[in-house]
């Protein structure tokens, strides 16, 4: 059928064909080689050089620079570390590899969904390749953010990412600038979490009872060789020892704004 279709194109449309199908021929063969690596050497002690690989189309670039990047890369703590394929692609390598080895050297991938998107074939295939390791991992490698409402009709177009939407929680850009940093914090909340400070107490409140969720989370999964760190601010840093001792070693002092030193014990080292 492909010789057919070759043959029946013109040139410039048989090369535009061919390219193509190379195209997701590599990919086939990378999605094996991923199932295959899988099976012989599981990834537990995999080192990642990024938080997450950013899937997105070449026209939602601006979004990208003026709003993901300087919440994520910027400002922190945590303080993510992104691949971009204008910024972070190795030069003279093959555009199928540098999409397949950037994803898989990333702790997840981060796909921004628009209109755009859904038109652009190597989206697709990025897509297409980060599903299938989600299928390999078994595990929240994939993350969805819709940039723009896109409606039922046009998207059940695109079965892959419709069954996606279905089955897996997404985030969604939201319109009002006012709810934008609990946008952040949920994206951050994918990699890692921070526990801010606060005046409630660290055995019995809500708060507590969210950060021993977060923290049976982390060493789960830092446990499957998925590296997610926590990070504690002031109160967040007590809860932090009282989740790791599971005592109250806090003690009262008449002290308030006097900074001391923070001395490590040999084992803390």
């Amino acid at each position: 059928m492909a010789e057919r279709l070759r043959f029946s194109l013109p040139l410039h449309g048989s090369v535009t064909f061919r390219s193509l199908a190379g195209v997701y021929l590599t990919a086939l063969f990378h999605i094996a080689r991923g199932w295959l690596d899988e099976a012989l050497h599981p990834r537990s002690g995999t080192h990642y050089l990024f938080d997450a690989f950013v899937s997105y189309c070449g026209k939602d670039e601006r979004w990208v620079f003026e709003e993901l990047l300087p919440n994520l890369e910027k400002r922190g703590p945590p303080f993510l570390n992104l691949c971009l394929h204008n910024r972070d692609f190795q030069l003279g390598k093959d555009i199928v590899d540098n999409i397949t080895d950037s994803l898989y050297r990333s702790r997840r991938t981060l796909c921004l969904v628009t209109t755009s998107y859904l038109r652009s074939n190597w989206c697709a295939l990025e897509l297409r390749l980060a599903t299938h390791r989600l299928l390999v991992e078994r595990r929240d490698v994939l993350i969805l953010v819709f940039l723009e409402k896109i409606p039922p009709f046009q998207l059940s177009a695109h079965h892959r990412l419709a069954r996606l939407v279905k089955t897996r929680t997404y985030l969604d850009w939201p319109e009002d600038p006012n709810q934008r940093m609990i946008f952040t914090c949920m994206c951050n909340l994918f990699c890692r979490v921070l526990f801010p400070g606060g005046g409630v107490s660290i055995v019995s409140s809500g708060y507590a009872k969210a950060a021993k969720i977060f923290y049976e989370l982390a060493i789960k999964a830092n446990f499957n060789g998925d590296y997610f760190p926590i990070w504690g601010t002031c109160l967040g840093f007590e809860a932090l020892t009282y989740l790791t001792s599971g005592k109250v070693l806090l003690s009262a002092t008449n002290t308030s704004g006097i900074a001391l030193p923070l001395v490590f014990t040999k084992s803390g080292h």
